[in-house]
């Protein structure tokens, strides 16, 4: 989806700009699993930034994750995250991984 990242598996994104209408619009159980779920998220792209190194990259190789309005506010955010000497690289289409270098991620085609 758009403007959303997934981390360890289906079922967990962080959605970017709906967090509060969702919160909004739910009872308290689902609420509370989406806080969680958000936290949880959260939490990890707190490690991974505490470890990075000036002039480090973060490559976050999921289909349509920088796709659109919603994938470019992502790729902000994100970058106010990691802050200004990360480089963040999202895609705007489908991606295929082949293990090893970052430079290996290529393009699915359509």
């Amino acid at each position: 989806m758009p403007g959303s990242l997934q981390i360890g598996g289906s079922g967990s994104s962080i959605p970017i700009d709906v967090v509060k209408r969702i919160e909004s619009e739910t009872n308290a159980a689902p609420r509370r699993i989406l806080q969680e779920s958000i936290q949880r998220q959260q939490d990890f792209l707190e490690f991974v930034k505490k470890f990075m190194c000036k002039g480090g990259k973060v490559y976050f190789v999921q289909c349509q994750a920088g796709a659109g309005p919603e994938g470019e506010d992502l790729k902000k955010w994100l970058q106010g995250f990691f802050g200004p000497n990360v480089d963040v690289t999202l895609y705007a289409e489908g991606v295929r991984w082949f293990y090893g270098s970052p430079k290996e991620c290529k393009v699915r085609e359509q």
